[in-house]
């Protein structure tokens, strides 16, 4: 321990950390991301990313840097697009040799940097992840795919927030510094449904259900991409308001909303309308740049309108609007799939069956509800639906109980996500709790004096 305290005092050492603590790390971490998951080279991102994270653990002075790290292998990853990559020998002489490593590493910081901590969120978490650990217990339903999605969405969940309470100090910018981390994985997401269609589309082809099918990221498929948009839309938008040239980041709000279009995902397209509304709104009256804000929103509505008329006369926006046009208002069977989740948690009510047994037992592609509570009702039962209230009664008093403005953006982050998971299974993708877990314990942190 007392080598590498003495290494990270070293001239090369103090100026590397600079710059891996400083504002341009993530923007410049996120472009190399990008550009090996354009290249098809998930094993070389991850093998980068370990690499930064083991640096991070030994040598920089706070462990918030980890963020970015930790944000943008969730959407680096491609669990169906060359996901044989992940199984070659390449691939696993690469897990045996950094796995251990950067573990040692984390490990490492968690030891011998650990800090002094408000606990008041850890009995919260555990409420959360108790929730999910009973799911389906004592019933046929306890299945090895179960105790996986079980395992995978508490790890994630318990292991991001007990890692970061422990390691990381408190720094007053801290929201406004993951703010900015989720403005350049939001222009990230963007940017990999750009290079989907740019891969896959052929021009001319009406934006109906068969292309919608073939919108599949690497990481996850159209719908949850684009509300992955939006859970971090207020986190931009609170840019906006705070920093001294935050009007520039109008430029990444429109290209997520052009991001969030292209998934074709209506539940997506809802709330963010939401969100542009209501976080538009704020700016054009409060923040740094009223007068300029104003002028945005109006420039934007103008020319979003010359533009639709254009593709109107151009014969083009029939295409454009085809799937939309196409399912209206139809629910895609999901009023189906809820009256079959109530059927199921009727079998076990006190403590549900399992988030794999509708998959099993209806025989079917579709594994979720596609609503959070019901979710929770049916895989967890009674008991861990009233564990997820208490923890949800908590997370939105912690919000609530210091009204700040760069609170209230960022717990709209957590907000907003409630709203989508009505109606989308966003809440239990293992990726998201990470970004959960990230939100909520720089909320807590914000309340430490």
């Amino acid at each position: 321990m007392d080598r590498v305290k003495q290494l990270s005092k070293k001239a090369t050492i103090v100026s590397l950390n600079a710059f891996v603590e400083g504002a341009f790390f993530p923007v410049t971490l996120g472009a190399v991301v990008f550009l090996f998951y354009a290249l098809n080279l998930p094993i070389v991102t991850l093998a980068i990313l370990a690499l930064c994270a083991c640096y991070i653990s030994l040598f920089a002075k706070n462990t918030r840097t980890l963020f970015s790290i930790l944000l943008f292998a969730m959407i680096a990853l491609r669990y169906k697009d060359n996901a044989g990559a992940y199984t070659t020998v390449g691939a696993i002489v690469a897990y045996c040799i950094l796995g251990p490593i950067l573990l040692s590493c984390l490990i490492y910081r968690l030891v011998a940097y650990r800090v002094k901590a408000k606990r008041q969120g850890l009995c919260s978490m555990g409420l959360l992840c108790l929730a999910f650990l009973l799911s389906g217990i004592f019933t046929k339903y306890c299945t090895l795919a179960n105790a996986m999605k079980v395992i995978g969405c508490t790890g994630a969940l318990f292991v991001t927030y007990f890692f970061f309470l422990f390691t990381m100090e408190k720094q007053e910018d801290d929201i406004l510094y993951l703010a900015r981390i989720c403005a350049v994985a939001v222009c990230m997401i963007s940017l990999e449904v750009g290079e989907c269609y740019l891969r896959h589309y052929q021009i001319g082809t009406p934006l109906d259900w068969i292309w919608k099918e073939k919108i599949i990221l690497g990481w996850s498929i159209s719908n949850m991409v684009g509300e992955m948009i939006v859970f971090m839309l207020p986190a931009v938008f609170y840019l906006i308001y705070k920093e001294e040239k935050g009007y520039w980041y109008w430029i990444v709000i429109v290209v997520a909303t052009i991001g969030i279009y292209f998934t074709l995902s209506r539940n997506a397209l809802l709330w963010c309308a939401v969100v542009l509304l209501s976080c538009s709104l704020v700016n054009c009256f409060k923040g740094k740049h009223v007068k300029i804000n104003r002028i945005v929103v109006i420039g934007a509505i103008s020319l979003f309108a010359v533009v639709m008329i254009i593709l109107l006369f151009a014969g083009y926006l029939d295409g454009l609007l085809t799937f939309f046009l196409e399912t209206g208002f139809n629910d895609r069977g999901r009023s189906r799939v809820w009256r079959e989740h109530f059927q199921l948690f009727k079998e076990h009510p006190l403590q549900g069956v399992g988030f794999k047994a509708y998959h099993e037992v209806m025989q079917v592609r579709e594994h979720t509800a596609h609503n959070n509570l019901l979710q929770m009702l049916t895989s967890t039962g009674i008991i861990g639906l009233t564990l997820y209230l208490v923890h949800r009664a908590q997370t939105i008093y912690m919000i609530l109980k210091k009204r700040t403005a760069e609170r209230m953006f960022m717990g709209g982050c957590i907000g907003i996500a409630l709203l989508i998971s009505f109606l989308s299974p966003l809440f239990f993708g293992c990726y998201f709790m990470v970004y959960y877990s990230v939100v909520l314990l720089v909320l807590e942190k914000s309340l430490e004096e």
